[in-house]
């Protein structure tokens, strides 16, 4: 039946939802009558208001009660209400020659070159964009202006020394009037006390009585310190929160996560940038100007993400219960291979449609076994290793989903149970486990999977593990959790580079615990840049003690953080 958390129990027996209805906060209700854009102001779940069409969680939306409130993504509050930044003039790169946006998708300005009119100033030119460039082609028998030294804008300079070449006996013109009189210098200069805002100058000179074309010269005076919005500017969040963070002009916007101040040596975008945050984080933000003005006060949101984006949900129970069996996505289907009943090995395989939420049978393995690795390649299964009535095992399968069926290839080096297996690069590399003896092991093997042969002429494992888990990440591989020769559950984190082929060790996990998963999470969204974590679920402790503990090493940070369990 549609219950409280909003999903319909037992998918196996029928819901009391009929047809189209959707189950929200333990009613079902028609769609019509849910938030959206036919109906902005339609059913949320409890905690959330629907605002124009979208479900907000009450408190935190925009409005002149909460002027750092929430608005939708690309927009920020002020004033109370909610109002998108202009995109093309914060990410204008003074260059008439490209056309200026904020790249939602890319999350930064894009400048992208264009066929317009463009101008560089010299009266003896006619100007046209290539290529995202001003180029200039001279106009015969025009006689050139003077030239006109590099001169910076905009500036917070209020003094500017303007120069440059003429020719000797000339003197020069600066907006009608006469700046420098003739003289035999080859070289011109005037001091001119700027004004706030835009200043232009029309220079030429004037040789015997003959005046050459004008250069234009544009100069921004601007002595205005730039501001940083944050929106929403902080607040208490279930689940991760993106915001967007925007200056009130074209600036480099520097900021920091971890409370330091930002300076010109902290990490920056330009004018604009939208942030997923999945933490309880701290941002303070600090804009300068092209103009060389510091944001006089540092923008600072803080952040607490109460569930971490991160909760439980429940799903169609396996067809019959087993334990020491392994599990890999598929696909769209979930496999899950082997294990145990309690009594004996099994050779089942149960496959989950996630679309459907059902259980169907795949094909049965040739051996029955538990404890055994597997992996996903080229969208293929491999299962490797296991124990059958306590012999160790080295037997190497694929499926191919097409075919489902079983296919042996080249048996594994090692016999071994408790093993992890990880792809990489066309490989499968083979960690540690328990062989014959219960002894633990450190080695590592590896296969090639288009050769179908295997090495072990790789970096061996810091130390024996049996019951971890591992996955890959950029080229790395983590192992975490399991038991030493001992039967202690370890704590250290091992991690193998495979380019350097060599090994590092990160920080301890938090709770040791063996018989662990291990899952690998992205940030989707990347708007805050990559952001990776592994969690790490549930396991046996010490003693054997089964654990709900869920931690998450967030890679980037290189620190673990707990997860609801």
């Amino acid at each position: 039946m549609c219950n409280a958390n909003g999903r319909c129990e037992d998918p196996g027996a029928l819901c009391n939802c009929v047809g189209d209805e959707v189950c929200l906060d333990g009613f079902c209700r028609a769609p019509d009558e849910l938030c959206g854009d036919d109906n902005p102001i339609g059913l949320c779940i409890t905690g959330q208001d629907c605002l124009a069409g979208v479900c907000t969680h009450r408190g935190n939306a925009c409005s002149p009660q909460n002027p750092t409130g929430v608005c939708p993504l690309g927009e920020v509050c002020r004033d109370g209400a909610c109002a998108a930044f202009d995109g093309e003039a914060l990410c204008d790169d003074a260059n008439a020659c490209t056309a200026d946006r904020f790249d939602a998708a890319a999350n930064r300005c894009e400048n992208t070159p264009v066929d317009a009119a463009c101008s560089d100033g010299n009266g003896c030119t006619m100007n046209r964009c290539v290529d995202g460039a001003c180029v200039a082609d001279p106009i015969p028998g025009c006689i050139e202006p003077p030239t006109i030294d590099p001169y910076v804008t905009p500036t917070n300079d209020g003094v500017l020394n303007l120069g440059g070449t003429k020719p000797a006996g000339a003197s020069i013109r600066v907006n009608g009037e006469e700046a420098v009189p003739e003289s035999p210098d080859a070289r011109w200069s005037v001091v001119i006390n700027l004004q706030p805002g835009e200043n232009v100058f029309r220079v030429r000179s004037v040789d015997q009585g003959q005046q050459s074309a004008e250069v234009e010269v544009r100069v921004v005076y601007d002595i205005t310190a730039p501001t940083v919005a944050v929106g929403p500017a902080g607040g208490v969040f279930l689940n991760p929160v993106s915001i967007t963070v925007v200056a009130d002009e074209p600036a480099t916007v520097y900021y920091t996560d971890d409370g330091a101040t930002p300076d010109r040596w902290s990490k920056s975008f330009r004018s604009a940038k939208q942030f997923r945050i999945f933490h309880d984080t701290t941002l303070r933000f600090r804009a300068l100007d092209d103009a060389g003005n510091w944001q006089e006060e540092i923008s600072s949101a803080s952040f607490e993400i109460s569930g971490d984006g991160s909760r439980w949900t429940s799903a169609a129970a396996l067809p019959e219960p087993r334990t020491l069996s392994t599990a890999q996505l598929l696909g769209t289907s979930l496999y899950v291979v082997g294990g145990t009943d309690g009594l004996a090995a099994q050779a089942g395989v149960d496959v989950w449609d996630i679309g459907t939420g059902e259980w169907s049978l795949g094909p049965a393995l040739q051996v029955a076994r538990a404890q055994l690795a597997s992996a996903v390649s080229g969208n293929r299964l491999f299962i490797v290793g296991g124990e059958s009535d306590g012999l160790p095992l080295n037997l190497l399968q694929r499926l191919t989903p097409d075919r489902m069926a079983w296919e042996t290839l080249a048996p594994m080096p090692s016999t071994r149970f408790g093993l992890t297996v990880v792809p990489h690069g066309g490989k499968l590399y083979a960690f540690g486990g328990k062989t014959n003896g219960g002894v633990v092991l450190d080695v590592v093997e590896v296969y090639d999977i288009l050769t179908d042969t295997w090495t072990n002429q790789v970096a061996q494992m810091p130390r024996p593990r049996f019951g971890h888990a591992a996955v890959e990440h950029d080229g790395k591989i983590y192992l975490v959790g399991g038991e030493d020769e001992d039967g202690v559950p370890i704590a250290a984190v091992d991690v193998y580079e495979v380019a350097a082929n060599e090994w590092t060790q990160p920080d301890d996990l938090p709770t040791p615990r063996s018989r662990l998963t291990l899952t690998k999470h992205f940030n989707e969204g990347a708007v805050q840049g990559p952001h990776v974590e592994l969690v790490a679920a549930g396991g046996l402790t010490a003693g054997g003690t089964p654990s709900a503990v869920v931690e998450a090493y967030v890679i980037e940070r290189d620190v673990w953080r707990e997860r609801p369990p």
